[in-house]
């Protein structure tokens, strides 16, 4: 999904790493508590990014974070990446730098075998 659009690199660096972890260690409330105060212009954990750290569309978001508490998916990653950060760049000597887009890739899941099942597949993959 989405995460924030317009900030300077280490900000949303920053601010995508911390709404990721909102989003995998946290529930629908507390994701939409984060958004909503992120967009209303209050500065969260560092991140005083305000409407630009936020995403644009929280809907795709929430109902991922609520589909998993639904399927109780309890294992969570999330990983975040950046259109337009070149961290090889000097910024302060480019005059327009790009605009700068993040994103995040939620994975859920549950692993409902048994200790034994598990413990066999990996003896079983490894030869």
């Amino acid at each position: 999904g989405d995460l924030s659009e317009g900030l300077d690199a280490a900000q949303a660096q920053h601010c995508d790493a911390y709404s990721a972890e909102v989003l995998s260690q946290g529930g629908v409330p507390q994701a939409a508590e984060y958004f909503d105060a992120l967009r209303g212009g209050q500065a969260n954990h560092g991140c005083a990014g305000g409407a630009k750290a936020a995403p644009r569309g929280v809907s795709p978001i929430i109902a991922a974070v609520r589909l998993a508490e639904r399927a109780r998916l309890i294992r969570r990653r999330a990983i975040v990446g950046h259109d337009g950060i070149d961290l090889r760049e000097d910024w302060r000597r480019i005059q327009k730098p790009p605009v700068i887009r993040g994103y995040a890739a939620l994975l859920y899941w549950e692993n409902s075998r048994s200790v034994w099942e598990r413990t066999s597949a990996k003896s079983f993959l490894a030869t």
